[in-house]
């Protein structure tokens, strides 16, 4: 049975933990998190737990469809640990 996509935010966050895994910032109430594709559905990503991760909105927005490699490159530029 397909997960929809609550389910599929749940489990990440039970993988990977209550933080945003681009900037790690904490999940709150003004902190949600956001299902994050890490190969953008646009570049051909499929809506599946294995290409998911969670993600605050701010960097879910600000990553927009760049590929994992160049938006890691640009948190470390940051001075985030993702």
């Amino acid at each position: 049975m397909a997960l929809n996509r609550a389910d599929r935010l749940r489990a990440a966050l039970e993988r990977d933990g209550p933080t945003c895994v681009w900037c790690g910032r904490s999940f709150t109430a003004l902190i949600v998190p956001t299902t994050e594709h890490v190969i953008p559905r646009l570049k051909g990503g499929p809506s599946w737990l294995e290409n998911e991760v969670a993600a605050c909105r701010r960097c879910n927005a600000d990553r927009g469809h760049r590929g994992p490699v160049e938006w890691l490159e640009e948190c470390l530029a940051r001075g985030w640990r993702p």
